[in-house]
């Protein structure tokens, strides 16, 4: 199992995309691309964190959820 983190550790700070990483309302961890972005552009992650949950209630609403099901 520790080999299995350490694999998942390293390749998770290699990315070249900024990964962040929340649970429930908090942000557990984010790689270095990630905090140099928050850096550089001086980023809340809490108003990230909002944006992202915004977006995704936009795309569940009764009438995709109704077009997901597929017809018999």
């Amino acid at each position: 199992m520790l080999e299995t983190a350490n694999w998942i550790q390293k390749y998770f700070n290699q990315s070249p995309d900024a990964i962040f990483l929340f649970k429930n309302d908090d942000l557990l961890v984010s790689n270095e691309p990630a905090q140099r972005l928050v850096t550089m552009l001086n980023l809340d992650v809490n108003y990230l964190l909002q944006k992202c949950f915004h977006r995704a209630n936009q795309q569940i609403t009764p009438v995709n959820a109704k077009s997901a099901i597929p017809s018999s």
